[in-house]
């Protein structure tokens, strides 16, 4: 490996700013196959890698940057390097797990499952629902609109769902006691969009990420910006799968 070949090779990108070959071997004893460039932070806002020799993309691709990050950081989707993955087959192989026995699981028992009916903050929440006179249970977001409320008891469950059932509608859609069946129908998401023009940086451009699920709001960065590199904004959707599109913005004639 040379770095007269690793900037031919991704050169294609953008300039090339530092290379760095490491020395260090995997578990298998050959080198790594990645290299490492400067901006650590750049490449964990990355959303897709390619592990092709010839092209990756990544969030920055926009920027004609090839930023690449190893020592452990570089993984694969589920955050499990390819050699651990082999290592993990070669123990778990012949075994097979039959249950686990946690007082965590067990408490499930004892939550209460409920869709809001609008986005809401945790903390909002539940101070909204203190004021109405609904204690003994803690509140916790499980995906999107999906919140768990924990109970300090069954018997206490039992007793808020009968006896103030009606308060609780007032913040959701629907509830049911907790059960291993239930599915994640959205999720809460920021996106990053790239080349937003300057005279059109407003909340309504950002807003058309709305058509890939309910526009929930902007940061602060993207509003009041120090750079216009890019703007984050954050949505509930039900699209469980990496959004990595393009829009065609016109502006004017």
């Amino acid at each position: 490996m040379h770095w007269r070949w690793l900037q031919q090779l991704f050169g294609y990108h953008g300039r090339i700013m530092d290379v760095f070959i490491p020395k260090k071997r995997g578990a298998a004893g050959r080198r790594f196959g990645f290299v490492s460039f400067r901006a650590e932070r750049r490449f964990r806002e990355g959303k897709d890698i390619t592990r092709s020799r010839k092209k990756f993309k990544d969030n920055d691709l926009r920027d004609k940057l090839g930023i690449w990050e190893m020592r452990g950081l570089l993984l694969d989707m589920k955050g499990i390097t390819m050699v651990k993955i082999k290592m993990m087959n070669k123990v778990l192989k012949g075994k097979r797990v039959h249950g686990a026995i946690d007082d965590k699981i067990h408490s499930l028992q004892r939550c209460l499952v409920g869709w809001c009916k609008h986005f809401i903050k945790i903390e909002d929440l539940a101070m909204k629902m203190s004021e109405a006179g609904l204690v003994g249970f803690s509140i916790v977001r499980i995906s999107g609109t999906i919140v768990l409320m924990v109970f300090e008891s069954e018997e206490k469950m039992k007793e808020v769902v009968l006896e103030q059932g009606k308060i609780l509608d007032e913040w959701f859609l629907k509830k049911q006691v907790w059960t291993d069946s239930i599915k994640m129908e959205n999720r809460s998401v920021w996106l990053s969009c790239y080349g937003v023009p300057i005279h059109v940086w407003k909340i309504l451009t950002f807003q058309m990420a709305g058509w890939w699920g309910e526009f929930i709001s902007i940061n602060e960065e993207t509003q009041e910006p120090i750079s216009f590199m890019r703007g984050n904004i954050q949505l509930i959707t039900d699209c469980f799968n990496g959004i990595d599109e393009v829009i065609d913005l016109q502006v004017g004639n």
